[in-house]
């Protein structure tokens, strides 16, 4: 995907998976990465996206 934001990635992959049952409630709860860093609670809107980036979603899991 060319830069943008984190909203824009999330919306991509929402899309190309709309398919799936529960897909997108499973986004919803995963932890998000962008390269090595958390982004917590910030909008995603928010978090802007250089070219190259490595976004990494970590769904909720036990154990640890």
């Amino acid at each position: 995907m060319p830069p943008g934001t984190l909203a824009d990635v999330l919306d991509e992959v929402r899309r190309r998976h709309a398919d799936r049952d529960r897909f997108a409630e499973v986004v919803a709860m995963c932890s998000v990465l962008v390269g090595d860093t958390p982004v917590n609670t910030r909008e995603p809107a928010s978090v802007d996206l250089p070219a190259g980036a490595t976004v990494e979603l970590l769904p909720p899991f036990a154990g640890g």
